[in-house]
């Protein structure tokens, strides 16, 4: 049973408006970035898996920015947004014969907010490390043949 708003402390009473807003806040985000709204779904338990996704999509998100908060970066969860887009891979195929290829995939390297942000998360990032490299081959009949003109 919580206790009545008129025993509280004025901390108290002020952490609770903050974390309304917080609350508050996350609404349109997760109406529009996390896909809350629309929902074109016609059976209940898909529409009951859109939502179970987007309230765990909340969850996560709120997970980010209250670690990092303790860590002081008090930033809104747009702002983190923009700057998590920004991470990108470089994807290059390196022709090794006819019907055999090399798929390398190579990280970025982090801006130094970025780095902040993933060492705040406890994550390890190197950039310099090949996250995947692949081997493929594909047979003659798997290639596309060039549209005849």
């Amino acid at each position: 049973m919580c206790s009545a708003p008129a025993t509280w402390s004025a901390k108290k009473i002020a952490r609770t408006y903050w974390r309304l807003t917080e609350i508050e806040a996350m609404f349109p985000v997760m109406k529009s970035d996390l896909g809350l709204r629309p929902i074109y779904h016609s059976k209940d338990e898909r529409i009951e898996g859109h939502l179970f996704i987007t309230v765990l999509a909340y969850h996560v998100s709120h997970l980010i920015r209250t670690k990092l908060k303790a860590n002081h970066v008090h930033e809104s969860w747009n702002a983190l947004r923009f700057k998590l887009n920004r991470i990108h891979r470089i994807t290059t195929v390196l022709p090794k014969s006819k019907h055999r290829y090399i798929v390398l995939k190579v990280d970025q390297k982090l801006t130094p907010c970025l780095q902040r942000i993933v060492h705040c998360m406890g994550m390890s990032y190197d950039p310099t490390a090949i996250r995947c490299k692949e081997d493929h081959s594909s047979e003659p009949s798997d290639l596309k043949k060039p549209p005849d003109s």
